[in-house]
């Protein structure tokens, strides 16, 4: 075990140095945080903790970062509307592709599992955002992101090692009283600013799921498409960009 242990950090202090003798790297005067430019990302180290962008799997490695601190840091980022809570996930319940990642990052990243299989969990958050109503109200436009992320145990402490996250393909509402009309687009999701920002964009175009008065005074934004029963009308929208952000906590992670 001693010697496992000893090339457990052996491995961390390679990859500190390689940090520190990298391109581009620089230090912020605030937190004493140094980021980098590596050839596979960004990387970003303080405290002893590292939390490397790997741009080509679009993923995060952790160093001596315990699972919890990433997720508590990521519930408060993403705030606690519409989460639901970690769980550890089963075979079917992880995609292939982020088993795949998974492996690939802690095969090249040497991660020693010190005779314990990796664990998978999930947690799903969500990214908001808002359109105007017929009469001028909000009605809220949300999109659902999983994260997906792969712990060790070592030493009763369970590390975050490798994060990801996959968004479903289309934009929900809190409300059945709209919805999906003809002009709406695919759903553009991203990671940039060096990995600490995640952003979606969409075009997006609603009609209404019943009838509302003809009386209504409606905004410009909505118009009528036909007619319902009596003084009653369907209604639908001008197509919309819709578009929500997080800042992804990178440096409270490591702080």
């Amino acid at each position: 075990m001693k010697n496992r242990i000893k090339k457990f950090f052996v491995f961390i202090s390679s990859v500190v140095m390689v940090f520190t003798m990298g391109t581009s790297v620089y230090a912020s005067e605030e937190d004493n945080v140094q980021v980098g430019k590596t050839d596979e990302g960004y990387i970003y180290q303080a405290n002893e903790k590292t939390v490397e962008y790997l741009e080509d799997v679009d993923g995060y490695f952790f160093e001596n970062v315990t699972k919890d601190k990433v997720t508590e840091e990521f519930d408060k980022a993403f705030g606690v509307y519409g989460q639901n809570n970690l769980y550890v996930a089963t075979e079917k319940e992880v995609s292939p592709e982020f088993i795949k990642k998974s492996k690939s990052v802690l095969n090249e990243k040497n991660v020693e599992c010190f005779g314990v299989e990796p664990r998978n969990y999930r947690k799903s958050y969500t990214l908001n955002s808002s359109m105007k109503g017929p009469a001028g109200q909000n009605i809220r436009v949300y999109w659902v992101v999983e994260m997906n992320m792969t712990t060790v145990t070592h030493q009763g402490k369970e590390y975050a090692m490798f994060v990801s996250f996959s968004a479903k393909s289309n934009f929900s509402l809190e409300t059945n009283s709209y919805v999906q009309a003809s002009g709406t687009g695919s759903p553009v999701y991203s990671i940039t600013n060096s990995g600490a920002t995640m952003s979606v964009r969409q075009m997006i175009q609603l009609e209404t799921a019943n009838t509302v008065s003809a009386d209504l005074s409606v905004g410009f934004e909505w118009v009528q498409i036909s007619a319902g029963t009596g003084s009653s009308v369907y209604l639908r929208s001008k197509t919309t960009l819709c578009s929500a952000s997080v800042t992804l906590p990178i440096i409270n992670i490591i702080m």
